[in-house]
């Protein structure tokens, strides 16, 4: 794990891409960490085609705005976590 981390790191210091990652099997193999905190990330991404969770709060406008934010910042978070588990 600790060489995907790294790896995956140099990457994204390289290409500076920060959105969301994703590949078959990606999630489901991370899961398989048992991190709570690569966990968090994880269950950050949204299923567009999902009914809105209950009591989202403000507007649709800031729920949509709020998913975005955390997409577009979603590999460094999901980077940060694998390195902190792998430490």
């Amino acid at each position: 794990m600790r060489a995907f981390a790294e790896a995956a790191s140099a990457w994204q210091a390289q290409h500076g891409y920060e959105n969301s990652w994703w590949w078959p099997d990606l999630g489901e193999t991370l899961r398989r960490i048992g991190s709570p905190e690569v966990d968090a990330v994880l269950n950050d991404v949204r299923d567009w085609f999902a009914p809105l969770p209950e009591g989202i709060g403000g507007t649709p406008f800031d729920f949509v705005a709020a998913c975005l934010r955390r997409a577009e910042s979603f590999t460094p978070r999901l980077l940060a976590a694998l390195r902190a588990e792998a430490s």
